[in-house]
């Protein structure tokens, strides 16, 4: 079904995705977007159970207050798509269906659909330019989601979720 590269909007933004470990894809991802190798990408995931496989969690943070918003944690994993300076960025989307797909299909690897440093695309825009790509979409935000970085507690970006207080 996806089994490379293909658009994906789970709860905010168009984005490119791919499965978690498809080295191959990412690599094809960095190129579309023209970005550069050492930049972390997001990780798409459908539950906290998930994320306590990659990353260390406080329990305070495991609501669903949380969903929607990609929070930067300490890795338990090595990846070097993936995790920079000891840290993981990881995202439940708020969506229930995208983490229903997520769960069928695996974690995704995610970043916005776009060229690094350029603003993102529309879905017309998109299928212009890339029109091979498979798509799915659950999501209608017009913004990218909010970072936080929950070790050292500060917000990285402020996007489609407010949060006041973490």
């Amino acid at each position: 079904m996806f089994d490379s590269v293909f658009l994906f909007r789970p709860d905010t933004i168009w984005g490119f995705s791919c499965k978690f470990n498809d080295s191959n894809s990412i690599n094809k991802i960095i190129k579309l977007k023209k970005r550069e190798k050492n930049k972390p990408f997001i990780l798409l995931v459908s539950s906290f159970k998930e994320i306590e496989k990659i990353a260390h969690i406080e329990k305070k943070y495991k609501t669903e207050k949380f969903y929607g918003v990609s929070l930067l944690l300490k890795s338990k994993i090595k990846n070097k798509y993936l995790v920079k300076n000891g840290k993981i960025c990881v995202r439940i989307p708020s969506n229930k269906k995208a983490r229903q797909f997520i769960k069928k299909t695996g974690m995704l690897v995610s970043t916005s659909a776009n060229i690094s440093g350029q603003k993102p695309l529309n879905f017309k825009e998109l299928k212009e330019k890339f029109p091979n790509l498979k798509h799915k979409s659950f999501g209608r935000a017009s913004k990218p989601s909010t970072i936080i970085d929950l070790v050292n507690k500060k917000i990285i970006r402020e996007g489609n979720r407010k949060i006041k207080c973490f």
